[in-house]
């Protein structure tokens, strides 16, 4: 469904404007809800916003920070987990299809916002999960990728905990 598009439009309402004043503001690990107006997957993903992605920052960031090479020191980067599965990409080709974003920043220390960021990139090239099982770690959905980066992994640790229920 997500390749079934209303209209014929090529692009979103953000463009390259809007990717630079996102710039401007976001750190690293902040949280990126968007949606695409003109989506059929609108018609059975409930509530307003259809995705999440996590901004890793810069390509300079991801190479002193992460020691990830490959990726332009000036462009800006996200993580996400599309049908073609878990993907960097420039932060411009997500406003650039979308129509509206809205910006979580995380509580947590950097300490954590980093852990959450490696435990991200370390899911790169993953598969999706068209099954929605959120319980498996295998398989993953754009609100799993970021969600589950964020999770506590000790006792004492500060971070998301997250009870699934089977309905």
């Amino acid at each position: 469904m997500m390749k079934i598009h209303i209209k014929k439009r090529k692009h979103g309402l953000l463009g390259t404007r809007h990717t630079k004043e996102l710039v401007s503001l976001l750190t690293p690990g902040d949280i990126l809800l968007t949606r695409q107006n003109w989506t059929a997957t609108n018609l059975n993903i409930p509530g307003f916003w259809k995705h999440m992605s996590m901004y890793l920052g810069s390509g300079e960031y991801l190479r002193e920070v992460h020691d990830l090479s490959g990726y332009k020191d000036d462009e800006h980067y996200i993580i996400e987990a599309i049908g073609k599965g878990v993907q960097i990409i420039p932060l411009s080709a997500l406003t650039g299809h979308n129509d509206y974003l809205a910006t979580i920043r995380p509580r947590f220390s950097n300490e954590k916002k980093n852990r959450a960021i490696k435990k991200a990139i370390s899911r790169n090239h993953g598969t999706y999960d068209y099954s929605f099982n959120f319980y498996s770690d295998v398989n993953l959905v754009c609100s799993t990728l970021v969600t589950k980066s964020y999770l506590m992994e000790y006792d004492g640790d500060e971070g998301i905990h997250i009870t699934l229920k089977r309905i």
